[in-house]
């Protein structure tokens, strides 16, 4: 069984003072009167706090120790996985799971659900702009509209199996990055959907907007792509992982990217080397 977790970020992420180690001093007597010895010792490095015991602290690759989120549960979410999340300025937080399907809305550390299986995983939400939610699913990429009211309607079935990411731009057209094939569609009001344009990966695993402009993620070679309106597109990074899984752009315009590495080829190196 799995949980929903909330993160809420009331904690300021103060840095420890000492950030290339910690010193720690000890003072040994036995009374007011005998000469007080003291000792110091220094704890440097990522592994060497991890060795530790952590309460409510996090550490980074650089070994920085930071006051870390408070986190708690959320309850109400039975279910195997959670595939999406989508922050609603309205609703809350939707939520959308696998492998029944469900779709959440999340009121504080409350879930509910607001409908009932509906594929089996929902890989990918957006707000539509006139107060109702967009949901990408799989195995049949078909994208679920629930409008103001609550009610679910079929937006579009696209030829594809998977609808990784969604979006929509400045014209309210919609947009879709899909999997199985790897390609990016324009959905018009009218649900008839358009090829937009598509690469030499199995999936866009990752998408965001900016204004009119589309980033995508690639699962194959870990490229991040730039398309703008007119349809010119080039690669805007190449990462060293494989795959690109999700993409945020930034107040500053600068684009955050999360990223994996081959899982098969680690597990295989780990399962080689375990004997």
């Amino acid at each position: 069984m799995s949980r929903g977790i909330r993160v809420r970020p009331d904690h300021r992420p103060w840095r420890v003072a000492v950030v290339a180690g910690v010193a720690a001093v000890a003072f040994v007597g036995v009374s007011a009167s005998d000469a007080v010895e003291t000792k110091s010792w220094r704890v440097t490095g990522r592994e060497a706090f991890l060795a530790a015991t952590l309460e409510s602290l996090s550490v980074s690759n650089e070994g920085i120790v930071r006051v870390a989120p408070a986190i708690e549960a959320v309850v109400g979410i039975d279910v195997a996985y959670v595939w999406s999340l989508l922050a609603d300025p309205s609703a809350g937080i939707w939520a959308g799971t696998g492998n029944s399907g469900e779709i959440f809305r999340i009121d504080g550390l409350t879930a509910t659900k607001v409908h009932d299986p509906v594929a089996l995983q929902v890989e990918s939400m957006a707000l539509d702009g006139k107060g109702g939610v967009l949901f990408g699913t799989a195995p049949d990429g078909t994208i679920l509209a629930l409008d103001s009211r609550g009610k679910v309607t079929t937006r579009v079935d696209l030829p594809s199996q998977h609808a990784w990411g969604l979006g929509v731009d400045t014209t309210g057209r919609l947009l879709a990055a899909t999997g199985e094939p790897a390609r990016l569609y324009r959905v018009d009001s009218g649900g008839e959907a358009s090829l937009f344009f598509e690469a030499e990966a199995d999936h866009f695993t990752a998408m965001a907007l900016e204004a009119d402009v589309v980033y995508l993620g690639d699962d194959r070679r870990g490229l991040i792509w730039r398309i703008e309106p007119n349809g010119r597109t080039r690669i805007l990074y190449d990462a060293p992982e494989v795959e690109v899984r999700a993409l945020v752009v930034g107040d500053d315009g600068a684009i955050f990217a999360a990223v994996n590495r081959n899982i098969a080829e680690t597990l295989g190196a780990a399962e080689s080397g375990a004997g």
